[in-house]
């Protein structure tokens, strides 16, 4: 682990100093409390483990380093989201479209079946839910 030579902080302390403006920025730049929260705690990780022995501007090398793990984070979430689609079943789309086409024309036969005089539909119900035959 490298030290920040040109602050007299210890490496905790300082990301503690930053930690308020690092958090704004992360919501800003990602819109979701909880990613923003994964986004930060991958910087501190990360500025824990890499920093530079010399730094001039600790507040702007941890923005930067929040920025690129933020535009890490996007891109592989958008990466993530494309190879899912390609994989995903597209009969069960065209499952799911024929389900409602037909539960559609069911409703119709329904509305029709008890639109028919009684006497009428008394004949349609026995024979086609009770298995009568036509006679």
């Amino acid at each position: 682990m490298t030290a920040f030579r040109q602050s007299a902080l210890p490496q905790s302390d300082l990301l503690l100093a930053h930690a308020g403006g690092l958090r704004r920025l992360a919501r800003a730049l990602v819109h979701d409390a909880e990613d923003a929260e994964d986004a930060l705690q991958e910087t501190y990780a990360l500025a824990l483990e890499r920093a530079p022995d010399r730094l001039e501007r600790p507040g702007a090398w941890l923005r930067q380093v929040l920025r690129s793990v933020v535009h890490k984070r996007l891109r592989s979430s958008g990466r993530r989201r494309v190879r899912e689609l390609a994989v995903a079943r597209a009969e069960r789309t065209g499952d799911t479209l024929d389900l409602v086409a037909r539960g559609e024309l069911l409703q119709r036969v329904v509305d029709a079946v008890q639109a028919l005089e009684p006497q009428l539909r008394e004949v349609v119900l026995l024979r086609h839910f009770e298995g009568l035959p036509p006679r």
